[in-house]
């Protein structure tokens, strides 16, 4: 459980409405688009496209995909098609960034850093309040390998505070509100001090990690010999 910070503008922004592929596939476009036109200007051997001009063909798709106007050879048939394709691909584009772009302008960023506790881990600015005397502990200090063991060499840092439950309103009204802090408790706890916050103050101001990595287990106990016991196995 964590505190949210205040909203973010993104400076990579522009980025987002496209996904990683598309852009290498965009760039890869402009590479390749004009290699083929030379290459084929060579294959009609009447050189339409001297070698020369290969980077003018190069530029021309560059202003297409910018919406500038160009003047491009209409000596061979399939430069026009191949200029009719890309300038639909490019409407395609443009018109889906612009449209994504502006949904994603209108919408408030708040950043949610931390969803899982390698997050926690790799952010050394950040302390992890866990409950004292509680198994959590335990697992903590007992640890011989992977994460907790991870998290049980922070606690020589000092990024460990081992908080009582009777103190966790107060951690979470004060530490884990102002963002430098972030609660490590089962879902029930973190979900009842949301809601009560949220009753008081009618804004939510934390989030949970989608990462559950605690370990529960809930049994119930009965008198030896008592018929109680295989009643309550079944």
């Amino acid at each position: 459980m964590a505190g949210k910070r205040g909203v973010e503008a993104d400076p990579w922004g522009f980025l987002l409405p496209l996904a990683p592929l598309v852009w290498v596939a965009i760039l890869t476009a402009l590479v390749v688009l004009p290699v083929v036109m030379f290459l084929f200007s060579l294959f009609c051997s009447l050189l339409s496209n001297p070698p020369n001009e290969s980077a003018t063909d190069a530029f021309s798709m560059f202003r297409v995909l910018l919406q500038q106007d160009i003047s491009f050879p209409d000596d061979w048939w399939w430069e026009r098609v191949l200029l009719g394709v890309w300038m639909l691909t490019t409407l395609v584009l443009t018109r889906s960034y612009a449209g994504n772009l502006m949904s994603l302008l209108a919408v408030r960023h708040i950043p949610q850093p931390y969803q899982t506790l390698q997050d926690v881990l790799d952010d050394p600015s950040v302390i992890m309040i866990w409950q004292s005397g509680s198994t959590n502990e335990h697992i903590i200090h007992s640890a011989q390998s992977g994460i907790f063991q991870e998290v049980a060499k922070t606690e020589t840092s000092g990024r460990i505070k081992f908080h009582t439950i009777k103190e966790f309103p107060r951690s979470v009204n004060s530490l884990v509100r102002r963002g430098d802090h972030v609660l490590i408790e089962v879902e029930e706890i973190s979900n009842m001090f949301m809601s009560q916050d949220f009753s008081h103050s009618g804004s939510c101001d934390f989030y949970m990690s989608r990462e559950g990595f605690l370990p529960m287990m809930l049994s119930m106990i009965g008198p030896k010999n008592s018929p109680l016991v295989p009643a309550m196995s079944e």
